[in-house]
């Protein structure tokens, strides 16, 4: 009886359990209080009464208090690094060139030329897949020690936060890889990838801001360009590309010159060249159509760390079709490539199979370095610390803590590369970059669709084989 009413009787002698159902018959019309009341509700198994905020508590006998909502203010932050140009630019353009962020990685110059090589690593092993051109982008490097250093520093995190429309600090980077072009590589596009329609009707990816780092001088020739302030007057030029009939529903879109008449010139302005000097950081809206000079006219390389925002649950992304937090951070801790780009578009050409044999992780540079790609949530209490210094009022903690961070990175870095090396070199022997340099040797790697010839040998012999065994199985049959 007492179970077909929910009781709990497991600890009731069989005296209080009677009393206990003779409680229960006298308030039958009303058993519902019996279940809600603080005193009495204890009285039935949890599956049988309704649900309670204690039920979630478990083992812990007093529930937290909820953190206060984390605000920050990004102008009084900005103007104490000595940027409070910043944000008046970015409003008025959609864009801004940040000079110095990230100066400190050529300092020290022996420290430099080591970690830039790995860049001469991975060129080394980069081939084209179906005789396609690479288009200037090194597509096998997404985790090298300089892309590790840049999506761990914080005063790059800390423009992020304040310069996105939204402030979300909660942010991981999408592992991309990086360009390295060539003289004469064909780099020019000109595109603008996110959803257009969705982002003005719904605001999809709106606060999604983009950026990149730039390693070597530009020039005007061999540099991003881009069509600046079209936050203001996108709305008014999509309806005229729909007047064009030239509107899509993609998650990209290419601008090409149907689409810049005369007259989207004259309203709005014209293409910008961007050149960057050596360590400038690049931040723009996604509004921005923006592509690249080309052919290249020299050589060039810059790093896009891709930081997106993640949604309160912690594991939403501001573009849902891109991935979760997730999966980024399993991206980030295997080291191979995320399932979509951050527009949400299939990672299909270019995308490495698996992770390459010599990358090695920069782990624990801080907490909220680890947050920055996945190895710990945005409300762990160590990353809400150092959040609170960086975006916080107390100007002198949040400089030395940044310096420490930048620090304990470079440190980890240079001691990463020796590991570089010898593991590059035992998966690799006598094909592996290092080997070939230190021996002066120009082995360039084949492009087919096998580049190992043994593999190509083992692959014929284990056909004639079977074959052959084929052929005696039927003669066998036939006697």
């Amino acid at each position: 009886m007492g179970g077909k009413l929910g009781l709990q009787m497991k600890m009731l002698s069989s005296e209080s359990l009677k009393r206990r159902l003779e409680d229960v018959y006298r308030a039958r019309g009303w058993i519902y209080k019996l279940k809600a009341g603080q005193k009495t509700y204890r009285w039935f198994r949890r599956s049988n009464r309704p649900t309670r905020l204690a039920d979630t508590l478990g083992v812990y006998r007093i529930r937290p208090m909820p953190l206060p909502t984390f605000t920050f203010s990004p102008q009084a932050i900005l103007q104490s690094l000595n940027l409070d140009w910043v944000i008046s630019q970015f409003q008025e353009d959609g864009n801004v060139l940040i000079d110095g962020i990230f100066t400190y990685l050529f300092d020290d110059e022996r420290l430099w030329d080591l970690l830039s090589e790995e860049f001469d690593m991975y060129d080394w092993h980069l081939r084209k897949i179906g005789g396609r051109q690479n288009l200037g982008w090194l597509r096998n490097a997404l985790y090298t020690q300089i892309e590790q250093i840049v999506r761990s520093d914080p005063l790059y995190y800390i423009l992020y936060a304040c310069l996105r429309p939204d402030n979300n600090w909660r942010l991981i980077s999408y592992p991309y890889y990086m360009k390295s072009t060539q003289v004469d590589d064909s780099t020019c596009f000109r595109h603008l990838d996110l959803n257009i329609p969705q982002l003005l009707q719904e605001g999809r990816g709106a606060s999604q801001i983009q950026g990149s780092l730039t390693l070597t001088d530009e020039t005007e020739d061999n540099c991003t360009e881009m069509l600046t302030g079209a936050h203001r007057w996108l709305p008014i030029w999509w309806d005229r590309i729909k007047q064009r009939k030239l509107d899509s529903d993609g998650l990209l879109h290419s601008v090409h010159s149907s689409m810049w008449t005369p007259e989207d010139k004259r309203d709005f302005g014209d293409w910008k060249s961007l050149p960057c000097k050596r360590g400038t950081v690049r931040i723009s809206m996604p509004h921005n159509p923006h592509g690249s000079t080309g052919p290249a006219a020299g050589f060039r390389q810059t790093i896009l760390p891709w930081f997106v925002g993640i949604m309160d649950d912690n594991e939403t992304l501001e573009v849902q079709e891109s991935g979760t937090r997730s999966q980024l951070a399993a991206a980030h801790r295997d080291m191979t490539a995320p399932p979509n780009t951050p527009s949400g578009y299939p990672n299909k050409y270019g995308s490495i199979p698996f992770r390459f044999p010599a990358t090695v992780e920069l782990c624990n540079v801080s907490p909220l370095a680890d947050a920055l790609v996945g190895r710990r949530l945005c409300d762990s209490p160590a990353v809400i610390a150092e959040r609170n210094i960086l975006l916080g009022p107390d100007h002198m903690a949040r400089n030395k803590l940044i310096q420490e961070i930048r620090t304990r990175a470079l440190d980890q870095a240079r001691s990463n590369m020796q590991v570089v090396q010898q593991m590059e070199h035992q998966a690799f022997g006598k094909k592996s970059y290092w080997s070939c340099r230190d021996a002066g040797e120009q082995w360039v790697s084949d492009d087919d669709e096998d580049p190992d010839s043994e593999t190509e040998a083992a692959y014929i012999a284990a056909e004639e084989a079977a074959a052959a065994a084929d052929v005696a199985e039927e003669l066998s049959a036939d006697m």
